[in-house]
């Protein structure tokens, strides 16, 4: 068959083409090297979609799967065996608690849930012991499919019927749960099926290998690129990057699909570990700071890197751009043909060239638009006809290039003035050592909001070299008020900093790390050094030579009220006193 085919409507006709035609190809290497051919995916799914049929699946039945990445090939089976039997699959993480899958699925509760083979040394979350605490049947994979099951009927999945519930990330909240249609996943197959159809003798194929989470979309999408794309698919079973250069070698890898969380380990490979058959690098999901941009490069040097920017929400809309060394850090490429991007005031009018407000997104004509589950008020916030409204702050330039200033929720109000995180994070983001930077408003009784940082980076980033080196490079209102450093920022299953639980990170640190010192004049000497990122201040100093600007008189006064373990007198800090004698001012006032 050739150019001519008409694109099956379903996953489950996808791949029954793929298996008819190819059904010796390999599509998915998952843990310890199992193999699955397109023939035994759908022998299996078969199998898996008639023993999902005795347990009364039917059309619309929401069936809820929760696999770790080791077990790929097995979701991979059970996402094309549901949707045969025209069934809602619901992607639950392996790794949640039962509170938590409750609390996730309190809009879509699955009717049973699917997990990883009973007898797998993969110790799944969800167990069968977890159903006393779970309202759900819950049934290992393996224990579906039996020997001698009938072939169930031909596929009863109609396009405009949900397929699949995912949730989103949940960086800044609870993750809302986003409807996805058989239509909108097969769909993304047809603008390329002229080309998959053309050569069907060819044995070759390109080899991505990734290791997103599998409850994710992009953990979704890789179950199913060997039917959307064609692709052979390697699952890392987790990120490591001894394993990810092993795996590459070992399948002579072609394409990379990395997180930023995922890239930023291969800053500890050696430069020769880099495979020459690695031709693409796609980076997406979250926005990658640049010093792992540049470190990708150089390990792949023969490969493309591009930038991808979309969401759960956009589906096949999104912009893109090829990486090149000094390209701008927030600019994150064009909409690709038949998609378009706008930048909005608040009040959803599109701003001219350069004007910064919310990124939003058009679906390509002939897409599915998606939708919020059980959430009509955030489905019309979101999706204005097909235009889908990001949870970013931007601007598109005049060449059409669109560039990312923050998050919508991801600005710092500071006395009036806004202070966009992202600015701050790629500032810190460029000194040696530091993985990935999170910014972060904090309350503050003075100010209303006060900026904080985050940093992830090794042991010989200090937090107070860190803030000298801000101070060169920003306004001094811009340089974090409180700024801590850890071995490892928390994240959510896709890779992005999860902002929400950033905050007790920050608490935890400065607590573990606070300073005790009886010199007084010590402490307040270190404190000025601090707000102000300078080093190695005179005790005969006065702040008014200093330059102090009355934000950083009350950052401060906090710094000393922290330190000393008093609430102390801002008006201490308002004599014009050398450091010396207003600490033995402040001695005084806190002994006293």
């Amino acid at each position: 068959m050739g150019i001519g085919v008409r694109c099956p409507g379903s996953t489950d006709g996808l791949l029954r083409w793929w298996a008819d035609r190819h059904p010796d190809r390999v599509a998915h290497v998952s843990a310890r090297g199992r193999v699955l051919t397109y023939r035994q995916w759908w022998d299996m799914s078969q199998a898996v979609a008639e023993g999902l049929r005795r347990r009364g699946v039917g059309r619309g039945f929401p069936v809820g799967l929760s696999f770790p990445r080791e077990a790929m090939s097995d979701f991979a089976v059970c996402l094309t065996a549901a949707h045969r039997l025209g069934a809602t699959t619901v992607l639950l993480p392996a790794d949640e608690t039962a509170d938590g899958l409750s609390e996730l699925t309190a809009a879509c509760p699955p009717g049973l849930v699917v997990t990883a083979e009973a007898e797998s040394p993969v110790e799944p979350a969800v167990t069968v012991e977890a159903g006393g605490r779970l309202p759900w049947p819950i049934v290992p994979v393996d224990r579906l499919a039996e020997p001698g099951d009938a072939v169930p009927s031909p596929s009863v999945a109609v396009p405009g019927d949900v397929a699949s519930v995912v949730f989103t990330s949940g960086t800044t909240g609870t993750p809302k749960a986003v409807a996805i249609t058989h239509e909108d996943l097969a769909g993304v197959a047809a603008a390329r099926w002229a080309e998959l159809t053309a050569d069907t003798s060819a044995e070759a194929c390109e080899t991505v290998l990734h290791a997103y989470q599998l409850s994710t979309a992009a953990g979704q999408w890789a179950a199913l690129a060997p039917l959307l794309c064609g692709m052979r698919v390697v699952t890392a079973p987790r990120l490591d990057p001894r394993l990810t250069a092993d795996l590459i070698e070992d399948h002579q890898v072609t394409e990379l699909a990395l997180v930023p969380a995922m890239a930023g380990l291969l800053l500890t490979l050696p430069h020769e570990t880099a495979a020459g058959s690695v031709r693409r690098v796609t980076m997406g999901t979250a926005r990658c700071p640049a010093p792992v941009l540049e470190r990708v490069r150089k390990l792949f040097p023969g490969a493309e890197i591009w930038i991808e920017y979309s969401s759960t929400e956009s589906g096949a809309a999104g912009t893109a751009i090829e990486y090149v060394p000094g390209m701008p850090p927030d600019v994150v490429g064009r909409a690709g043909d038949g998609e378009q991007v706008r930048v909005v005031d608040e009040q959803g009018m599109p701003l001219a060239p350069n004007g910064i407000g919310v990124v939003e997104l058009r679906v390509p004509p002939g897409a599915a638009v998606r939708s919020y589950v059980g959430d009509p008020s955030a489905t019309m916030s979101t999706f204005r006809g097909r235009w889908v409204r990001m949870p970013d702050v931007g601007y598109v330039d005049e060449e059409g290039f669109l560039h990312l200033v923050g998050r919508t929720r991801d600005f710092v109000n500071l006395s009036g003035r806004k202070v966009a995180c992202s600015e701050v994070e790629r500032i810190f983001e460029d000194y040696p050592g530091v993985v990935e930077a999170a910014a972060f408003p904090v309350d503050d009784a003075v100010l209303g909001e006060e900026l904080a940082l985050v940093v992830q980076a090794g042991q010989q980033v200090r937090a107070d070299d860190l803030r000298a080196y801000a101070a060169e490079r920003l306004p001094s209102f811009k340089v974090p008020g409180k700024i801590a450093v850890v071995d490892e920022l928390p994240r959510t299953r896709n890779g992005k900093v999860r902002k929400s639980d950033v905050a007790a990170l920050l608490a935890g640190s400065l607590a573990a790390t606070g300073e005790q010192h009886d010199d007084v004049v010590t402490v307040v000497r270190r404190a000025v050094e601090r707000v102000l990122g300078h080093a190695r201040i005179p005790a005969d100093a006065c702040l008014f030579d200093l330059g102090m600007s009355s934000l950083q008189l009350i950052r401060l006064h906090h710094e000393l009220s922290d330190a000393l373990g008093t609430r102390l007198d801002i008006g201490a800090l308002s004599m014009s006193w050398p450091l010396a004698e207003l600490s033995a001012d402040i001695e005084r006032r806190t002994r006293g």
